[in-house]
């Protein structure tokens, strides 16, 4: 007797037939039945896969190839967007800042290579402006001593007269000069008050515990200096008020832990590079315990090297590893740790040693007015601008007139043919300003040193309100 099929339109064996041959006749199963069967079979082990053999066809082998160039493009096209690699683009920024690091450092060295000592000098030297008009003491600071910038006031002007007066000095001058003013806010140091509108207080913003009103800050003052022309904000001030009656900074700090006045800087500086305005901390080592005024006498520190880093150094040693100080300004106290001997603003020890060499800072350090009382007590102008920069310090302030100001390139000049100051300490220095310039595009890029050069002023007007958080154009 014949055997039936299992199913009537298949030849498929039974699911025992791979083990156990049957002659039996048996009824048909549905596809769904016997597919369960099936499975259930070769999961018990009761029936054995079939190996699959694979054939190798042109058309295959043309596929499998196809598939490994085309994985291949994708891969290299994520690769060079960065998808798969995380540091891809901190690899591109990192290669732009140091192409931009190059061209300013080649431009630099270039002008300082086509420079006569006087005007390499005269880059040493920023002056206060006083008369608030192009006379001749002024015409021959900028166009035969050279001098690298100007402290500028209002004077009674309005922003339009700022400006126009500061264009009339930038246009005279040979190599772009440095337009700095202090602009501290309400309560504060602000000598631009007739011209711009008033501004918060560090104190003032440092009390909303927001740093993001820091921010707002830095972003309005550095829209109302650069719209009249100024591209140096000697601000903010990172002192640390461990001294509440402290006589020089009531309103003119953001607080009194290293920590908060670190971060509320850190967003002001942001605020201020973002309207291509530079900031400049102040008063290195730090004043906030002081309970004397160095615009009248020498204030006298008792505080240890420990206390001072872990206090007043920490907005230097944070500031400056984050990359964010673009100059520092030193002050006149007397802080026998540091140097038992001589004040700060003209120490080598806490300006070439500690500031430069232990805290890694090679940026423009900018002097305290050279007039104040915790200097002048002792030392003129001029042999208080030598002993700075003999200290390491890249910008004299504080000449009132051209008298002065000759005066201290002479001394200068002189102590070099002495061999007191090098050559070399003279180019480092001129080539950290000429640096600072560029960075901040007070010299511009296709800017070259020759016989009828003048600056270009980089002048422009800018809205003062950014934010409506808090108006920081306005007293609040």
């Amino acid at each position: 007797m014949r055997s039936r099929p299992l199913h009537p339109t298949s030849s498929r064996p039974t699911p025992h037939a791979a083990t156990r041959p049957s002659r039996a006749v048996m009824p048909a199963w549905p596809d769904e039945a016997y597919a369960r069967a099936l499975e259930r079979a070769y999961t018990s082990g009761k029936m054995r896969a079939q190996p699959r053999r694979h054939r190798f066809t042109a058309r295959g082998v043309t596929r499998w190839i196809m598939t490994v160039a085309l994985g291949a493009a994708a891969t290299m096209f994520l690769l060079n967007r960065g998808v798969l690699l995380a540091n891809r683009p901190s690899q591109t920024a990192q290669f732009e800042a140091d192409a931009r690091a190059a061209f300013i450092n080649s431009l630099a060295s270039d002008i300082l290579s086509k420079m006569t000592l006087d005007e390499k000098v005269g880059q040493l030297i920023i002056p206060m402006a006083q008369d608030h008009s192009m006379n001749a003491d002024m015409t021959t600071m900028i166009a035969q001593d050279h001098i690298g910038g100007f402290f500028v006031t209002s004077g009674g002007m309005d922003a339009a007269g700022v400006r126009n007066f500061v264009q009339q000095m930038q246009s005279a001058s040979k190599i772009p000069m440095i337009m700095a003013a202090d602009f501290e806010g309400d309560q504060g140091f602000d000598v631009l008050s007739s011209a711009l509108p008033p501004q918060p207080s560090e104190a003032q913003v440092g009390a909303t515990g927001d740093p993001h009103q820091a921010y707002l800050k830095g972003v309005n003052d550095g829209r109302a200096l650069a719209s009249v022309g100024i591209n140096v904000d000697f601000g903010p001030v990172v002192d640390i008020l461990t001294n509440p009656n402290n006589p020089i900074l009531q309103g003119r700090t953001f607080g009194s832990t290293p920590g908060y006045v670190t971060t509320m800087a850190s967003n002001f500086l942001d605020g201020l590079y973002s309207t291509g305005v530079a900031g400049c901390i102040k008063h290195y080592p730090g004043l906030g315990s002081s309970s004397t005024d160095p615009h009248h006498a020498l204030p006298f520190i008792n505080r240890t090297l420990a206390q001072m880093e872990d206090t007043e150094l920490v907005p230097y040693k944070t500031l400056i590893a984050q990359n964010k100080v673009s100059m520092i300004m030193t002050t006149h106290m007397l802080i026998p740790a540091l140097d038992p001997n001589l004040p700060t603003s003209i120490s080598p020890k806490v300006i070439n040693g500690l500031l430069r060499q232990q805290l890694g800072y090679n940026g423009v350090v900018v002097s305290d007015a050279l007039f104040m009382g915790g200097l002048s007590y002792k030392y003129d102008i001029p042999h208080a601008g030598l002993l700075a920069f003999e200290a390491g310090t890249d910008l004299l302030l504080g000449a009132y007139s051209e008298g002065q100001t000759r005066q201290t390139m002479n001394l200068i000049e002189n102590a070099l043919h002495t061999g007191a100051v090098t050559q070399q300490q003279i180019d480092t220095s001129v080539l950290r300003i000429l640096k600072f310039k560029i960075r901040w595009n007070i010299i511009p890029s296709n800017f070259q040193l020759g016989n009828g050069s003048t600056a270009r002023s980089t002048i422009a007007g800018a809205p003062l309100a950014v934010d409506s958080t808090m108006d920081v154009d306005r007293r609040g």
